[in-house]
């Protein structure tokens, strides 16, 4: 008897940003990983070691870029400006649309495991998308987004049906 395929995707907000950066933190390049950022990603990358990640996607943001490089520990890091932070200007709307793009082209059907660092505005939009009901249930941190700096949440897929999403707890 064959397994069911089954796919995964991890969802990652970045960790802390630096707080002494004095540019705009949704545009490019963004604020780089405090201190405390990359001590945080180190922390996670170690629950991410047994994983078996087979693609590592990022924001183009620095913060998101230097968290996923962290986590990957080496193995090549794709960015996709799908998952960049809300511009100024753009409506949630754009950026739910954009992320369900990716969604729709890159949702693991197959036995593969994806891990995507991102940003509270595109993660939740993801959630959003992927579950409604989850994204209703969900607590907003105090920033105002589900995942909170350095939280990941997973999504699991059996046969391309969605048979799981909420906290990852790594």
């Amino acid at each position: 008897m064959s397994r069911p395929k089954a796919g995964r995707l991890y969802l990652a907000r970045h960790c802390e940003p630096e707080p002494a950066y004095r540019g705009p933190y949704n545009v490019m390049p963004g604020p780089p990983l405090s201190s405390g950022g990359r001590a945080m990603a180190g922390s996670l990358g170690a629950a991410f070691d047994g994983l078996a990640v087979a693609d590592w996607v990022s924001s183009s943001f620095e913060r998101a870029k230097e968290t996923a490089e962290i986590l990957a520990h080496g193995r090549k890091v794709r960015t996709d400006r799908h998952w960049n932070e809300k511009a100024p200007g753009e409506t949630p709307q754009e950026v739910s649309a954009r992320v369900g793009r990716w969604l729709v082209e890159h949702t693991p059907v197959e036995e593969r495991t994806i891990a995507v660092v991102a940003h509270g505005a595109t993660t939740d939009a993801a959630i959003a998308i992927l579950s409604p009901d989850a994204f209703a249930r969900a607590t907003l941190r105090e920033e105002g987004c589900i995942l909170g700096m350095g939280e990941t949440w997973l999504v699991e897929w059996r046969e391309g049906i969605l048979t799981a999403i909420g906290p990852a707890g790594l």
